[in-house]
């Protein structure tokens, strides 16, 4: 092949792949599926009535664990540990344990 073919060849091989490059970009974009549609919000807890004063502490386990015994304890300025009265328990088949404060 002479060097005139050569370079005749080179040429129109940039120039095809250039107007293919072109092609490409004038094309209109890809058209892609829509996604699927969101799960609905999930409802917001119902807040306590206001006129009951106070809250709740609440304690929840894996039910694999049950059964288990929860006490509440504080920790002195001593350093030693104190029971709470009263809130003491073992949770439901839930694994759920709640005290009123």
């Amino acid at each position: 092949m002479s060097k005139f073919h050569r370079e005749h060849l080179t040429t129109e091989l940039l120039l095809g792949l250039l107007l293919a490059l072109l092609a490409a970009l004038a094309l209109p974009g890809r058209s892609y599926a829509k996604l699927p549609p969101r799960p609905a919000p999930r409802s917001t807890p119902t807040p306590l009535p206001t006129s009951v004063p106070g809250g709740f502490i609440g304690l929840s386990a894996a039910p694999s664990e049950l059964p288990l015994w929860a006490q509440v304890q504080w920790l002195a300025g001593d350093g030693r540990w104190y029971d709470v009265d009263g809130w003491a328990g073992a949770p439901d088949e839930s694994g759920q344990l709640r005290w009123y404060v």
